[in-house]
């Protein structure tokens, strides 16, 4: 995750491709994509977000991206915890949540707006379509 979000700091005046790019690593289903590898996806996403305040030309553009992608993010969270064990599920949600407080804490979105992430992460599938694709659960 270090190296990775150095690239994208490194290279941030391409800030709203690789934007783009972590988010589709996210939200587009894969086969074969563990909840380990998802969480470390989202992991790096939280990473650029913090360090999106340096003084690279284009850093700072990351914050927006990613704050216009983050309700798909969030929406496909909740469909991969639907479609794994409760455990697993309660394990991904988890950490995702403490994502938000630490974006809450930071300052990063508007209240509301992480509010509306954390909701759209704990809906039930009941209100929502079932996945298209499961993720296999994995320690993480």
């Amino acid at each position: 995750v270090l190296q990775a979000m150095a690239f994208c700091l490194d290279c941030s005046v391409a800030s709203q491709e690789i934007s783009q790019r972590i988010c589709a690593s996210i939200v587009e289903a894969q086969p074969g994509l563990t909840t380990a590898q998802l969480s470390a996806r989202l992991l790096l996403l939280s990473d650029v977000l913090f360090n999106s305040h340096c003084t690279k030309p284009g850093a700072s553009m990351y914050r927006r991206m990613f704050q216009e992608s983050l309700p798909d993010v969030f929406e496909r969270l909740a469909e991969v915890c639907d479609g794994i064990s409760p455990l697993a599920a309660a394990s991904l949600r988890d950490r995702a949540q403490k994502l938000l407080r630490a974006w809450s804490e930071w300052s990063t979105f508007a209240p509301q707006f992480t509010k509306g992430l954390e909701a759209t992460l704990c809906c039930r599938g009941s209100q929502r379509p079932s996945p298209e694709h499961a993720v296999k659960a994995a320690d993480g």
